[in-house]
Protein backbone atom coordinates (compact mmCIF):
# COMPACT_ATOMS: atom_id res chain seq x y z
CA UNK A 1 0.00 0.00 0.00
CA UNK A 2 1.06 3.55 -0.58
CA UNK A 3 1.59 5.88 2.23
CA UNK A 4 -0.67 8.85 2.62
CA UNK A 5 1.07 11.77 0.87
CA UNK A 6 0.63 14.17 3.75
CA UNK A 7 1.64 11.67 6.39
CA UNK A 8 5.05 10.14 6.30
CA UNK A 9 7.25 8.02 8.44
CA UNK A 10 5.98 6.26 11.56
CA UNK A 11 2.63 8.03 11.44
CA UNK A 12 2.04 6.80 7.87
CA UNK A 13 2.82 3.21 8.84
CA UNK A 14 0.46 3.45 11.79
CA UNK A 15 -2.27 4.78 9.50
CA UNK A 16 -1.63 1.92 7.06
CA UNK A 17 -1.81 -0.60 9.91
CA UNK A 18 -5.09 0.93 11.09
CA UNK A 19 -6.58 0.77 7.56
CA UNK A 20 -5.40 -2.84 7.25
CA UNK A 21 -6.94 -3.67 10.62
CA UNK A 22 -10.25 -2.09 9.56
CA UNK A 23 -10.20 -4.07 6.29
CA UNK A 24 -9.51 -7.29 8.19
CA UNK A 25 -12.34 -6.57 10.60
CA UNK A 26 -14.75 -5.80 7.74
CA UNK A 27 -13.76 -8.93 5.83
CA UNK A 28 -13.97 -11.08 8.96
CA UNK A 29 -17.39 -9.65 9.80
CA UNK A 30 -18.64 -10.28 6.26
CA UNK A 31 -17.32 -13.85 6.39
CA UNK A 32 -18.95 -14.39 9.77
CA UNK A 33 -22.30 -13.03 8.55
CA UNK A 34 -22.11 -15.27 5.48
CA UNK A 35 -21.28 -18.30 7.61
CA UNK A 36 -24.18 -17.52 9.96
CA UNK A 37 -26.52 -17.24 6.95
CA UNK A 38 -25.41 -20.67 5.75
CA UNK A 39 -25.89 -22.15 9.23
CA UNK A 40 -29.39 -20.64 9.53
CA UNK A 41 -30.34 -21.96 6.07
CA UNK A 42 -29.02 -25.40 7.00
CA UNK A 43 -30.96 -25.42 10.29
CA UNK A 44 -34.18 -24.41 8.51
CA UNK A 45 -33.67 -27.20 5.98
CA UNK A 46 -32.99 -29.68 8.76
CA UNK A 47 -36.12 -28.57 10.63
CA UNK A 48 -38.23 -28.94 7.50
CA UNK A 49 -36.75 -32.37 6.83
CA UNK A 50 -37.32 -33.53 10.41
CA UNK A 51 -40.95 -32.34 10.38
CA UNK A 52 -41.74 -34.35 7.23
CA UNK A 53 -42.54 -37.58 9.11
CA UNK A 54 -45.02 -35.65 11.26
CA UNK A 55 -46.73 -34.26 8.16
CA UNK A 56 -46.69 -37.68 6.51
CA UNK A 57 -48.25 -39.23 9.62
CA UNK A 58 -51.04 -36.64 9.62
CA UNK A 59 -51.62 -37.19 5.89
CA UNK A 60 -51.70 -40.95 6.39
CA UNK A 61 -54.24 -40.64 9.22
CA UNK A 62 -56.49 -38.46 7.05
CA UNK A 63 -56.10 -40.91 4.16
CA UNK A 64 -56.94 -43.82 6.47
CA UNK A 65 -60.11 -42.11 7.75
CA UNK A 66 -61.21 -41.27 4.21
CA UNK A 67 -60.55 -44.84 3.09
CA UNK A 68 -62.55 -46.24 6.01
CA UNK A 69 -65.49 -44.00 5.09
CA UNK A 70 -65.31 -45.16 1.49
CA UNK A 71 -65.12 -48.80 2.54
CA UNK A 72 -68.19 -48.41 4.76
CA UNK A 73 -70.08 -46.87 1.86
CA UNK A 74 -69.01 -49.69 -0.47
CA UNK A 75 -69.99 -52.32 2.10
CA UNK A 76 -73.42 -50.71 2.47
CA UNK A 77 -73.85 -50.71 -1.30
CA UNK A 78 -72.83 -54.39 -1.47
CA UNK A 79 -75.38 -55.25 1.23
CA UNK A 80 -78.09 -53.49 -0.80
CA UNK A 81 -77.04 -55.32 -3.96
CA UNK A 82 -77.10 -58.67 -2.14
CA UNK A 83 -80.61 -58.00 -0.80
CA UNK A 84 -81.80 -57.08 -4.28
CA UNK A 85 -80.12 -60.15 -5.76
CA UNK A 86 -81.79 -62.35 -3.12
CA UNK A 87 -85.23 -61.01 -4.02
CA UNK A 88 -84.56 -61.42 -7.75
CA UNK A 89 -83.35 -65.00 -7.28
CA UNK A 90 -86.38 -65.84 -5.14
CA UNK A 91 -88.69 -64.39 -7.83
CA UNK A 92 -86.86 -66.31 -10.55
CA UNK A 93 -87.28 -69.57 -8.63
CA UNK A 94 -91.00 -68.85 -8.16
CA UNK A 95 -91.40 -68.17 -11.89
CA UNK A 96 -89.63 -71.39 -12.80
CA UNK A 97 -91.72 -73.41 -10.37
CA UNK A 98 -94.87 -71.84 -11.83
CA UNK A 99 -93.78 -72.72 -15.36
CA UNK A 100 -93.04 -76.30 -14.30
CA UNK A 101 -96.50 -76.54 -12.72
CA UNK A 102 -98.01 -75.32 -16.00
CA UNK A 103 -96.24 -78.15 -17.77
CA UNK A 104 -93.19 -76.37 -19.27
CA UNK A 105 -90.25 -78.74 -19.43
CA UNK A 106 -86.90 -78.87 -21.15
CA UNK A 107 -85.02 -75.61 -20.72
CA UNK A 108 -87.12 -74.56 -17.70
CA UNK A 109 -86.25 -77.78 -15.85
CA UNK A 110 -82.55 -77.45 -16.77
CA UNK A 111 -82.40 -73.79 -15.70
CA UNK A 112 -84.26 -74.58 -12.45
CA UNK A 113 -81.83 -77.39 -11.60
CA UNK A 114 -78.82 -75.25 -12.54
CA UNK A 115 -80.04 -72.33 -10.41
CA UNK A 116 -80.81 -74.65 -7.46
CA UNK A 117 -77.34 -76.20 -7.75
CA UNK A 118 -75.71 -72.77 -7.88
CA UNK A 119 -77.59 -71.65 -4.76
CA UNK A 120 -76.54 -74.83 -2.92
CA UNK A 121 -72.92 -74.33 -3.96
CA UNK A 122 -72.98 -70.65 -2.93
CA UNK A 123 -74.51 -71.55 0.46
CA UNK A 124 -71.83 -74.19 0.97
CA UNK A 125 -69.05 -71.67 0.13
CA UNK A 126 -70.51 -69.12 2.59
CA UNK A 127 -70.63 -71.75 5.37
CA UNK A 128 -67.00 -72.69 4.71
CA UNK A 129 -65.69 -69.16 5.34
Amino acid sequence: MQEHPQISGAEGRTMQTTILDINVVIQSTATLIGALGIIVAFLKSAEKYLNRPKENKENMEAFKKETEKRMEKIEDEIKGIKKEQYVQTKCLLAIMDGLKQLGANGKVTEANEELSQHLLDAAYEDDGK
